[in-house]
């Protein structure tokens, strides 16, 4: 009979703990989650892992090639004295590609 209020006694403690810590329990990923969202130290691991990959764009960047281009059009009309009067038409292209080494 002992032996009987012994094992009563342990269930109960053990039904008694898993009823109070079940509202608590979570799965990997909700405790993965809750622990990226709150944790101080991983928000602040993240931020300066973002700072270090926008720096290292910015250093890619340096070693793309550059592209400008412009044109420009213009006409102008010149009148010597009492003669008829000139036009000239102007026109000019530009395109110009830098590759860094």
């Amino acid at each position: 009979m002992r032996i009987f209020r012994t094992s009563f006694r342990v269930a109960a403690l053990a039904s008694a703990v898993s009823l109070s810590t079940g509202a608590l329990a979570y799965d990997v990923n909700e405790a993965m989650t809750k622990a990226y969202n709150t944790n101080p130290a991983l928000k602040a691991a993240r931020e300066n892992l973002a700072a270090t990959d926008e720096l290292a764009s910015q250093a890619i960047s340096g070693w793309r090639p550059n592209v400008s281009a412009s044109l420009e059009k213009g006409r102008s009309k010149n009148k010597f004295g009492d003669a008829d009067s000139n036009s000239f038409s102007t026109d000019s292209s530009r395109l110009s590609i830098e590759q860094p080494v």
